[in-house]
């Protein structure tokens, strides 16, 4: 049913800047992808605590880091306003680092924005972003649903790989959600990973690889409907 598909040897955490004496004493662990057969899900076993990824060093990586990024993201915002007429809505950032996707749609709607790393929760606040810091799944959604209620859109760009867990956290989303209302995920593709030997997107902040029929298996799992994909 699981089989080994891929092995990478041994390899520390991805996201972060270190120092010597730091990278001395780095911990490494088995970088080793799996295949669920009945699923179709492509995951790693071998892990780091969810909150050591993300605490144990200042986590480096801002989703304003290039021009490329700011712009993808400007136009992320644009079509998905448009498109689900996003105005005077709720709406909240899975993942939301530092704040610079939610902050275009802080114009006319309620933003929150929730992640797992202290420092970037730091510079969203700095970015006038409400954001908390919190390691999202089934059980922190209701905590958030019990203080600020449901929301019409949620987004959960590049973090759904990021989880221990990924049906909690769709479980928690779903917690969420309105009546027909819409969750965005966004996450690397496996199919074109492996077709351009993107073997780079592979470390071990990257718990789950996704495939169409992966999320097709989702989609009937948690009685949800896909209604696009790109």
């Amino acid at each position: 049913m699981i089989r080994k598909i891929l092995d990478l040897g041994l390899h520390p955490l991805a996201d972060s800047f270190l120092t010597r004496r730091q990278i001395k004493i780095e911990k490494k662990k088995k970088l080793e992808c799996f295949l669920n057969k009945k699923t179709n899900k492509i995951f790693l076993k071998s892990k780091f605590k969810a909150n050591y990824r993300y605490n144990h060093v200042d986590y480096s990586y801002t989703s304003s880091n290039s021009i490329l990024a700011k712009e993808h993201w400007k136009s992320f915002h644009k079509k998905v306003s448009k498109k689900y007429k996003i105005n005077k809505k709720r709406v909240l950032e899975i993942g939301s680092n530092d704040g610079f996707l939610l902050k275009q749609f802080k114009k006319n709607n309620f933003i929150l924005g929730v992640d797992s790393s202290s420092e970037m929760v730091k510079i969203a606040l700095k970015n006038r972003v409400p954001c908390l810091k919190k390691i999202f799944n089934k059980h922190t959604s209701n905590q958030l649903k019990k203080k600020y209620g449901k929301f019409d859109l949620i987004l959960a760009n590049h973090v759904l790989n990021h989880a221990d867990n990924d049906l909690s956290f769709l479980y928690g989303c779903i917690n969420l959600l309105k009546t027909n209302s819409i969750l965005i995920i966004e996450v690397p593709y496996w199919g074109y990973q492996v077709k351009n030997n993107l073997f780079d997107q592979i470390y071990h902040e990257h718990r789950n690889y996704y495939t169409i029929s992966y999320f097709n298996y989702l989609q009937k799992k948690l009685n949800i409907k896909i209604i696009d994909l790109e």
